[in-house]
């Protein structure tokens, strides 16, 4: 899940890829979730001046990535707080980013009990259901999260992801565009959208839109990528190549060209 093709200016956003992201001048950032979960948008604030906010400093802890140190503290919150279905939220992603996919089924459900309006939560349960293979449970939790929460390009983005995965290109398509009228600047809604258009047989468009959106290397790079992504090596290499034509010191292209090649000359 840490090896795979590089996207630059964030790179795509989906289900179960594996994809490295990176930004237009700068090293690799870390894979794309399997889903963009909502969780690490809460700015820290777990300094109080007498006792802890164990609540606040999980949050912290989990936007740095710290998932096993936060689910003590959300142990401590949860203790001070057992109806808040934020705590069991928050400790339902440090399970999934943990590799508990159980405990944060539970965890997730357990917060919905508490809240039927709690849209994160859904989200949540849409993305261990989707990992674990069982795509309706996760359509159903994801349009929910979605319509709970319809400005929210989160929800929308990995209700869309799903749906392009699951060969609904046309519907996932509506998806992502609704999310970039929502959001504009919502790269990786950007870079499914110009998958969907692929995937539909619309290559010329996904590429211009890509340009649109894109300097001209990464586009050219960002559709080799998606051009990998569906399957598709020949036209990954020369939209590879394209991209090192238009930009020679674009780094992102040079290793998803030499990768696909050492993996293709690896084969048997």
């Amino acid at each position: 899940m840490r090896i795979g093709t590089v996207f630059l200016h964030t790179g795509l956003c989906g289900l179960a890829l594996a994809v490295f992201l990176c930004g237009c001048a700068g090293p690799s950032a870390h894979e794309a979730a399997p889903l963009r979960p909502p969780e690490t948008e809460a700015q820290p604030d777990w300094q109080p001046s007498e006792k802890p906010n164990h609540l606040a400093l999980a949050r912290d802890l989990i936007r740095q990535g710290h998932y096993t140190v936060a689910l003590r503290q959300l142990e401590l919150a949860a203790r001070a707080n057992e109806s808040d279905p934020e705590s069991h939220y928050l400790r339902g992603v440090c399970q999934r980013e943990t590799g508990d996919l159980a405990g944060a089924r539970k965890s997730y459900q357990r917060a919905i009990r508490l809240d039927r309006e709690f849209a994160p939560a859904y989200n949540g349960l849409g993305i261990v259901c989707f990992t674990s293979g069982q795509t309706p449970d996760a359509h159903k939790a994801f349009s929910k999260a979605a319509a709970l929460n319809p400005a929210d390009p989160d929800f929308l983005n990995n209700l869309g992801v799903l749906e392009m995965r699951t060969h609904r290109a046309k519907a996932a398509l509506t998806r992502f565009e609704a999310c970039l009228r929502i959001a504009p600047d919502f790269t990786p809604a950007k870079n499914n959208l110009a998958e969907c258009l692929v995937r539909l047989g619309r290559d010329a468009a996904a590429l211009a839109f890509l340009e649109r959106h894109f300097p001209p290397a990464v586009a050219s790079n960002n559709l080799g990528a998606i051009y990998e992504q569906v399957g598709y090596p020949s036209r990954a290499r020369g939209m590879f190549l394209r991209a090192l034509e238009q930009d020679p010191d674009l780094t992102a292209a040079n290793r998803n060209l030499n990768r696909l090649e050492t993996k293709e000359n690896s084969q048997p």
